[in-house]
Order: C-alpha cells, then structure tokens, then sequence
C-alpha cells in the first residue's frame, strides 16, 4: 500500500477518537447567600473543576465560599447585582444594583467597591463576571459600555446571562475586544428535577447542534439531584469544561 494509502487508512481510523464531543459549560448562580448550599452539587465528583460558580460579593458567606471553592481548584466568578427591567423586582439585600442612568464613573465605582467586597485573595480567584437580573441595565448601551470597559480592566471575562433578547452586552463585548460569553438555557426556572432534566436535555441538543452550549442554574437540591442522574444517563455523550474554555476571544 502507497504512504498515501497509509494515511488516508490512518486518518478513516483516527477519525472518531479524534471528532469532539458536545461540550457543556455549567454555571451555578448565586453563592454567597447560604452556607450549605453546595454541598448537594460539591458531592458529585463528575463535577469538580468543570463548573463554574458565580458568587455575588458581599453576600453574607461569599469571601468563605470563595476561599473554599478557589483552594479546590474550582472556577469562579463574580456575580453583579444589575437592575432588571422592573426596578421593584430588586432584592433590597442585594443593593446597591448597578442601574440605569448612572454616570459612567459612578458605574465604575459601584463595580470596584462591588468586587472590593472580597478581600485581595479571594478576589484574586475570580476569572469573569456575569449579571444577576439585569434585564433593564443589559440594555443600556452607555451602562454596558461603562460596566464592560471596567471588567476588562479588572482583567475579568463577561458571561450575559441573557435576562433580556435585548441585551447589547455581547455586542459590547465584541466591540471592547473582550473574552465573552451568553448563556444558552437557564436549567432551573422551575423547581422540578423532571423539568431540570428537560432543561438538561434541551442543553445538550444545543450543543450537539453548535458544539458548544452554556447552562446557567442555580444551588437547589432539585437542580443537584437531576444533575446527578442526567450525567448518568448521558455518560460518554458529552464533555462537561469550564466556562473560561468556551468563551469567544
């Protein structure tokens, strides 16, 4: 046989070890509001270094928890409170949220003292940031502009969790020449391992069909127990990678 042989005998064989499989990157919202919370998720070892969990400074467990997570090698980011399109949807203990309207050195400012809410070592972990709510703020050029420009700064990535079909934070991204990403499906809307399991489901067909699908939920002993027999159930189907890996540069 021809060394061109060879190779395309070679090649035909190869080619299945070599195809990819349909990667999922997992965001888990919301740290630092209850200390126990991810002890359900944190048992599942399929899990570890491969999700990503976004803590909101200055919530009552998030430097512990961000200390915790970082030293088990964990990938993390900042969570940043920013008003939704209702402003009465706003968790008062989660103020002050980024809004609307302010200046863009006042935006500046609210973010550092947001992440300053982490002492030095803890805030050192973080790798990106992502909106909780924002509905409103991801919709407003000048505010995204202001927020973005800071993060990337800062050295930080933006994830859009995509609270709003509106939202030009992506598009600011591009324009900053930032490391960004948007979610795809949020798992955990409803409470429901069935449901969650859908959700999954649905994740994974997006990423079959893209390659790449990135899933947002949240601490719920619900989300963990769908989780646990999801990977199960689709075992060898899918490649579970951190956040950072799948952003567009």
């Amino acid at each position: 046989m021809s060394r061109l042989g060879l190779l395309v005998g070679w090649l035909l064989l190869a080619a299945p070890a070599l195809a990819r499989l349909p990667r999922i990157a997992l965001v888990i919202d919301d740290i630092g509001l209850r200390r126990d919370a991810l002890d359900p998720l944190l048992a599942i070892p399929a899990l570890h270094g491969k999700v990503t969990y976004a803590v909101i400074p200055g919530t009552p467990f998030a430097t512990a928890m961000t200390r915790e997570l970082c030293a088990a090698g964990e990938p993390l980011i900042a969570h940043l409170p920013m008003e939704p399109s209702d402003p009465r949807e706003m968790t008062p203990t989660l103020a002050p949220y980024l809004r609307r309207g302010q200046e863009p050195d006042a935006i500046v400012r609210a973010i550092r003292a947001r992440l300053d809410a982490l002492p030095e070592d803890a805030r050192a972990c973080l790798q990106g940031a992502s909106n909780h709510q924002g509905s409103g703020f991801t919709e407003d050029a000048s505010a995204m502009r202001a927020a973005l420009a800071a993060l990337s700064k800062a050295g930080l990535y933006f994830l859009d969790s995509r609270t709003s079909s509106r939202s030009v934070a992506i598009a600011t991204a591009r324009r900053l020449g930032m490391p960004h990403a948007a979610r795809d499906v949020f798992l955990d809307h409803e409470r429901r391992v069935a449901s969650i399991a859908l959700q999954l489901d649905r994740a994974l067909r997006v990423a079959q069909a893209r390659g790449v699908a990135i899933a947002i939920g949240h601490p719920y002993p619900e989300t963990a127990e769908a989780l646990a027999a999801w990977l199960v159930k689709t075992k060898g189907q899918l490649e579970l990678v951190a956040l950072e890996t799948v952003l567009s540069r």
